[in-house]
């Protein structure tokens, strides 16, 4: 009789863009390929997700969505009722899912704890069995220091990664930040502590890059704006833009865009023959390793995109609510990886002269940096769900005191 498939759940609680959503969906195709895949279940809280496809094996759960504004503040994305009735209704299916599912392992994005407390009443029942591996997984930069170390003792994060957290992945390279330095992370935890590299996006490719449902020909230059939710002035500014001869401008407003922004940017710019503007491209990396330039955003997962195929990029990064999209591009351009321009500057004139100054190279991503998060990733994942557990099991009542509730 064949043996059970062993289980993995990846949590990402998706509240600002597709960063997280895109990065698990990533590292679960990644752990999806062997011999013996296992059973994986990925929770997200971004209904976008549904746009990808599944790598196989893998189911969805996709729990009700939450906005984070300009001013940090998280609030309901669709329904009229309080963020407190939101997270209930989360966490409650994070708690029944992890119940019946049962993982041998999970990976956490980002958030020990999980959006607003949302995972401790998960982390809680785990513990309880004592079996599963649970591991935190953290892109490369989270903020500036002092706000990472401010928030993680406001919320009890040191003490969740001790007490909850078998392991800590960093899906980035040391050359960009340590966080055990940076963010104060202390010896308990920094035993815990592995650097990846960062996922390489190129391995997930194949076919001709397409915009809108269309393939695109010719040379193009980019422009993306992560989710789109506070992109709307950066894809002004590149709609407005100059190309350089023969090229097309593709504009990707992202999902999470206004209405009336994307609406507005359409009816000023639709006309444009050289210009084409897509609502939304699952794909976007299939546009990046086709384009000559890429404007874009800061994120982690763009940015990751652009070095990893080489490309020669302006990023002009998100400042408000988080420095994190900043710190990594002012750190990338320190390496002679990318160009970078303040929000503030992001005028048409701007990336025009950017666009027009020619195709200087840049210094090559693959020589300064590790890209091999993936298969790195595939071996930690093996290595926990075969070695033998050593850890004394934690009560109920150990946990509360991390602030778990329900």
């Amino acid at each position: 009789m064949p043996q059970d498939p062993r289980r993995i759940v990846l949590y990402s609680h998706d509240t600002m863009g597709l960063g997280h959503t895109r990065r698990n969906l990533l590292i679960a195709r990644a752990l999806s390929e062997g011999r013996t895949p296992p059973a994986i279940l990925m929770i997200f809280g971004a209904s976008e997700a549904r746009s990808w496809d599944l790598p196989p094996g893998t189911e969805g759960l996709t729990l009700p969505s939450v906005h984070k504004g300009a001013s940090g503040h998280y609030a309901s994305r669709r329904m009229a009722v309080p963020f407190e009735s939101v997270i209930g209704i989360r966490k409650r299916a994070i708690e029944a899912a992890i119940d019946v599912f049962d993982p041998d392992l999970m990976i956490v994005d980002k958030v020990p704890g999980g959006l607003a407390g949302e995972l401790l009443p998960a982390l809680r029942l785990l513990r309880r069995r004592g079996r599963a591996r649970i591991v935190l997984g953290l892109r490369d930069v989270l903020d500036d220091a002092a706000t990472v170390r401010s928030e993680w003792t406001r919320e009890g994060n040191y003490r969740i990664v001790e007490e909850c957290y078998d392991a800590v992945w960093v899906y980035g390279d040391p050359a960009i930040v340590d966080p055990v330095e940076e963010y104060g992370l202390g010896d308990s935890i920094a035993r815990k502590l592995h650097f990846t590299g960062y996922p390489d996006p190129r391995l997930r490719l194949s076919g001709p890059a397409v915009a809108g449902g269309t393939e695109v020909t010719g040379p193009i230059s980019v422009c993306l704006v992560g989710g789109g939710q506070d992109g709307a002035p950066l894809a002004r500014a590149f709609a407005g833009a100059r190309y350089p001869a023969g090229n097309t401008g593709v504009l990707v407003t992202g999902p999470q865009m206004p209405d009336a922004a994307h609406d507005d940017l359409v009816a000023r710019f639709g006309g444009r023959d050289d210009l084409r503007i897509v609502r939304f491209d699952p794909d976007a990396d299939r546009l990046i390793s086709r384009a000559d330039h890429v404007i874009a955003m800061g994120g982690y997962n763009t940015v990751v995109e652009i070095l990893a195929h080489e490309r020669r990029a302006l990023i002009v990064p998100r400042v408000v609510p988080r420095t994190e999209q900043l710190i990594r591009a002012e750190r990338l351009a320190g390496l002679g990886l990318v160009d970078l321009l303040s929000p503030d500057l992001a005028t048409s004139d701007a990336l025009s002269d950017w666009l027009l100054a020619g195709t200087t190279p840049r210094a090559r991503a693959h020589h300064t940096l590790d890209f091999g998060g993936l298969a790195r990733i595939n071996l930690l994942a093996r290595a926990l769900l075969v070695t033998p557990k050593r850890r004394r099991v934690r009560t109920d009542a150990g946990l509360r005191s991390l602030g778990a509730v329900g």
